[in-house]
């Protein structure tokens, strides 16, 4: 089936103004975190409390995107997924100006954060996946490379720009009440207390920026085709659907068992980052007349770079429009021996290019795979599938960074990095000799399910 009349150009209003709401929340996160670490829990003795709180706000804003994962695939599959996005939208920037309204006025206390926190990951996973199982339905499946890559190109500046917008927008009430700014701005700005406050302010307009057009932008849905019975079947049934899907599909289970080992090997480059930068690249910085934390953000800019101009040429580019499984393989390969260079790495210039290769390979291969994903499962089961493969991403993740972390401790983490690396490429490289693999484009998409017809 073909994208919709002006598809694309829907696609676009939608990346638009949801990428507005991708940057307000990045902000948001940050001016949180300082919030917490320089007002809340600014003492010394107030560590243990910080630690805590940030703890649970961590776990409050990531385990939904797991545990809820199934349920919200469900709902997106049963129910208009551009009404979805819009109740998501709706709710983020509700919470998000009551947060700032009980911040203003103290009563925003740990507690009510962690749950506020919560709240919005819920709606954050159903929003989404209802997006992601939305692109096929938008856009050309030669344009879904694209697509894909334009949202990984903002998430990636999101990543780079928001710790600036966030100090940025943070230390406004406090040159407002300086009077370095405007006069109509220091008179309205002045009267803040926390600079976070006007952080959380925006990412509520911003939320609520991106559910105005969803209010008369149709986003089609999947066809359904009635059943033989007519009784509503349950949530749990309709989940496991999806499992069942692929339970019968090998080459996308070879393609999320892929996907698992390539989380569990980049999650902790993060981790390499620090780890490798003061165990292996001070002294060459030093040398250089770089302090430890300008090599630091060297390499952390190196990443972020990499991501954010690989996103704007796969952006520009399109992608591969056939043979998309060599676009995820050939990044992934390319990645590994990054990786490894990383690991070995003793000098900073080199280590940095190894970073920007990485940063540089997620976006393309990313883009790629959703691209896959996308075209080989059906329409009306796609929001429970990306939910099983999003719980992947979400639960391999997290166990190899602290598996990775704690074996640092007992080995040199470069020699951790030049392993996961090594494997990495190799394992690419074998999967460009696998003909099943090979050749996952010229499949075609299972045939549409019988869904029964629900009253919502």
């Amino acid at each position: 089936m073909s994208a919709p009349f002006r598809g694309f150009r829907t696609f676009l209003t939608v990346w638009a103004t949801q990428s507005l709401s991708v940057f307000g929340s990045a902000v948001m996160l940050f001016a949180v975190n300082l919030w917490l670490a320089q007002t809340l829990f600014a003492a010394p003795e107030q560590q243990p409390q910080l630690a805590l709180t940030l703890t649970l706000v961590n776990l409050a804003y990531g385990l939904p995107f797991v545990f809820l994962a199934p349920l919200a695939g469900v709902w997106v599959d049963r129910y208009d997924r551009g009404r979805i996005m819009f109740v998501a939208n709706l709710g983020s920037g509700v919470i998000s100006l009551l947060m700032a309204a009980a911040m203003a006025t103290g009563a925003l206390s740990p507690t009510l954060l962690v749950l506020a926190m919560l709240v919005l990951a819920c709606l954050g996973t159903c929003h989404g996946l209802a997006l992601d199982a939305s692109y096929v339905h938008l856009v050309e499946e030669s344009d879904l490379a694209r697509a894909n890559a334009m949202m990984q190109t903002t998430e990636s500046l999101s990543r780079v720009l928001s710790p600036a917008l966030a100090a940025a927008v943070v230390a406004l009430p406090a040159l407002a009440a300086a009077g370095t700014l405007p006069a109509g701005l220091n008179q309205v700005l002045s009267g803040i207390r926390d600079g976070a406050v006007l952080a959380l302010a925006l990412d509520g307009v911003s939320f609520l920026v991106a559910a105005l057009p969803l209010l008369w932008l149709r986003i089609p849905g999947p066809e359904r085709k009635e059943a033989a019975t007519p009784e509503r079947r349950s949530l749990w049934a309709d989940a496991l659907e999806g499992v069942r899907f692929l339970r019968g599909s090998g080459v996308l289970l070879a393609l999320l068992a892929m996907f698992a080992l390539v989380n569990v090997c980049t999650w902790p480059i993060g981790l390499f980052e620090t780890l490798l930068v003061k165990t292996n690249l001070e002294a060459d910085a030093a040398s250089r007349g770089i302090a430890l934390a300008g090599a630091m953000a060297t390499i952390t800019t190196a990443v972020g770079a990499g991501g954010v101009i690989s996103g704007l040429v796969v952006s520009a580019w399109g992608g591969l429009r056939r043979r998309r499984i060599l676009g995820m393989l050939l990044p992934i390969l390319v990645l590994g021996l990054a990786l490894a260079t990383f690991g070995a790495s003793r000098e900073l210039p080199l280590s940095a290019v190894a970073m920007f290769l990485i940063g540089a390979m997620i976006p393309i291969s990313n883009a790629h795979s959703r691209a896959l994903w996308q075209t080989q499962v059906p329409r009306e089961l796609q929001g429970r599938v990306f939910a099983l493969r999003r719980m992947v991403a979400q639960a391999s993740g997290p166990i190899s960074l602290a598996v990775i972390g704690w074996l640092s401790g007992l080995v040199a983490p470069g020699a951790i990095a030049v392993a996961l690396g090594g494997f990495l490429a190799f394992f690419a490289l074998l999967q460009l000799f696998n003909p099943v693999l090979m050749r996952v484009d010229e499949l075609v998409p299972h045939s549409p399910v019988s869904v029964p017809k629900r009253s919502s």
